[in-house]
């Protein structure tokens, strides 16, 4: 699939806000000597055009677009399309900073046991889901622990995007009463996941980049 420059350019300013709200909200979760600085919105945006993935900003760009503004003739399966696709060009990016092949080799090796931990502590077989009622069951489970507060870098978002990139990869469908809340979680979970991942990509790169205030 082809984009245009014009494309890239209105998908990179709307990822802009995009990550830049999020990461803020990510902070909420840090303490205050493990702050995220915004900046990293920047470094981001420039290490996944530089890389090619250009796609990745248009999936995301066209999902809030068909989210909150345009709703055309069968959208709801347009954005279903663009969310699956959202959700393998995190792992395309993330096979590329990690050089692990599946999305879940690629959490376990960015998060070490602190990923299997937790992604252990909600069951077996949490990251799979073979009907549309699995999954939203698996996603209301996954989502109810936020209230007990795992949130951080390495928090249950990174759970409903694994479970949310094995389901995709069979299937198209969805429960109709996800296109609610419950869409807006699987989105939100899918946008931290990349954050989370890239910020481990430049902590483990041992590049010299500070991306992480300090005491101070």
């Amino acid at each position: 699939e082809r984009i245009y420059p014009d494309e890239v350019k209105q998908a990179k300013e709307r990822a802009g806000w995009t990550l830049e709200a999020f990461i803020k909200e990510l902070n909420k979760s840090l303490p205050d000597n493990a702050k995220i600085v915004l900046k990293l919105k920047d470094d981001l945006m420039n290490n996944i055009i530089e890389g090619g993935h250009y796609l990745l900003l248009s999936h995301l760009r066209e999902i809030e677009k068909l989210w909150f503004n345009d709703r055309p003739p069968h959208w709801k399966s347009t954005i279903l399309a663009h969310l699956r696709s959202f959700a393998v060009s995190i792992e395309s990016i993330g096979q590329e900073w990690f050089g692990q092949n599946k999305f879940g080799n690629i959490l376990e090796y960015a998060f070490k046991k602190e990923y299997i931990n937790l992604r252990d502590s909600f069951g077996e077989k949490i990251i799979d889901a073979k009907t549309p009622s699995e999954y939203k069951q698996k996603i209301d489970k996954i989502f109810a622990r936020k209230k007990e507060g795992i949130c951080g870098i390495c928090g249950y978002h990174l759970v409903i995007a694994h479970l949310t990139r094995n389901y995709f990869s069979h299937n198209v469908k969805i429960e109709a009463n996800m296109l609610g809340l419950t869409f807006l979680e699987v989105h939100r979970s899918l946008i931290l996941t990349l954050i989370s991942l890239f910020i481990q990509k430049v902590k483990l790169s041992g590049c010299g980049r500070i991306i992480l205030k300090k005491d101070g």
